[in-house]
């Protein structure tokens, strides 16, 4: 086929005013009683046709496909404008759970789920991670601070409103520098 067929050609005033005299009168709506539908209903078979139809068609992505998507946008930094437009697409919303309450045996459910083992295997495992950390403190207590660890030997006190504040993990190496940075402002006081 010629390579101009496929192209939209803009029309001329002259082509426009020719279309709007020749649709003068004529509905070119389906709404009402123009609609093929109008007046009629669909059966139940219809009905479920369509329903598994469109079930079927729920994502036009395959699995894969989604999968390839979530990684490339992995890492990639949102801009301020980009997150204040999700955080804007959000408010407003009600949470799923909202009005929702547990039923007691849930909740032991979910609570024996949580301590995996009980609170006693809980606290052997809390003891376990912590007991690598040795406490050698480089400024003195005060009223109102925390020991906020510079890495596994070292701590410096500082207020407990501050080390709240910004979220970090000596395990992880998660922040550190940030925190770590606010705490050596207490070490000169």
């Amino acid at each position: 086929m010629p390579k101009g067929v496929y192209t939209r050609k803009s029309f001329t005033e002259e082509h426009k005013k020719h279309i709007k005299e020749a649709k003068k009168g004529k509905s070119s709506s389906t709404k009402g009683n123009l609609n093929g539908m109008f007046g009629k209903h669909h059966s139940e078979e219809s009905k479920k046709k369509m329903r598994e139809a469109n079930r079927k068609k729920s994502s036009p992505f395959s699995e894969v496909h989604k999968k390839h998507m979530s990684e490339a946008r992995k890492g990639k930094p949102l801009t301020e404008e980009h997150k204040q437009h999700i955080g804007e697409a959000g408010k407003g919303r009600i949470a799923w759970n909202k009005g929702k309450h547990l039923s007691e045996e849930h909740k032991k459910h979910l609570n024996k789920a949580l301590w995996k083992g009980g609170r006693k295997e809980s606290r052997r495992r809390s003891y376990n991670k912590r007991r690598n950390f040795d406490f050698v403190p480089l400024n003195e207590f005060f009223t109102g601070s925390v020991a906020h660890h510079l890495d596994r030997i070292y701590i410096i006190y500082m207020p407990e409103i501050d080390h709240q504040s910004i979220y970090h993990s000596v395990l992880k190496d998660i922040n550190m520098d940030t925190i770590n940075a606010l705490a050596f402002n207490y070490l000169k006081c």
